[in-house]
């Protein structure tokens, strides 16, 4: 879009889907900056913030576990925005670290995927953080995820314990351990720079050093 008219309060906006007005931020604030207009919901939504060279999308609110400090418990339903996002990566200002964020963003694994590949192989200043509890990769991604593209990508994996029954505890799944287990060995066979991620809790804080081990 570009701008059209402006004052100290909003300004008017064109593009190739007609005239946007935004009001109660000065236009020069926004400039470079990738936002969604939904004209439904007469609202705009800021996707990619120009002044950070760090910025997180949330993908989905939907999430197959139910972690005790979880600041936002999932929901049942999903909103797809992969095309929308896509189309935002692609617009990002150089040399972006974009972060990818649920919920549980791999529910939607093929659809994440495909985002992250077409970026990166269109791009070659942008990079990805995928946090992710790491239980839906399988032993059929890891020459997927070996490629040369994701190089530039890093994988954020929540781990509590190494005591199998307290991290699930912990994330509310019965089994989970054992699936991240796997997750974080299909990973590494891929050569995928790895974040192991923990909070400290009283349940875990006295396994620290072990896990840190």
């Amino acid at each position: 879009m570009s701008l059209s008219v402006s004052d100290a309060e909003g300004g008017l906006f064109s593009g190739a889907f007609g005239i946007v007005a935004i009001e109660g931020i000065p236009p020069g604030q926004l400039e470079g900056e990738v936002v969604l207009v939904n004209p439904a919901r007469r609202r705009i939504e800021r996707l990619l913030r120009a002044e950070s060279t760090t910025n997180t999308l949330l993908v989905t609110e939907r999430c197959d576990q139910l972690c005790v400090m979880c600041s936002q418990p999932p929901k049942k339903t999903h909103v797809d925005r992969f095309d929308l996002l896509e189309r935002a990566c692609l617009l990002a200002p150089e040399d972006m670290l974009i972060g990818i964020s649920g919920g549980e963003p791999m529910l939607y694994k093929e659809r994440l995927l495909t985002l992250m590949e077409r970026t990166l192989s269109i791009r070659a200043d942008p990079s990805f953080h995928v946090l992710t509890n790491g239980q839906h990769l399988t032993a059929a991604d890891i020459q997927r995820l070996g490629a040369p593209e994701y190089r530039r990508v890093g994988w954020g994996i929540p781990l509590y314990s190494t005591e199998l029954a307290l991290h699930d505890l912990l994330v509310g799944k019965d089994g989970a351990f054992a699936q991240l287990a796997g997750g974080l060995s299909n990973l590494a066979m891929a050569g995928a720079r790895i974040e192991l991620r923990t909070v400290v809790m009283n349940d875990n804080v006295g396994g620290l050093p072990v896990l840190a081990g």
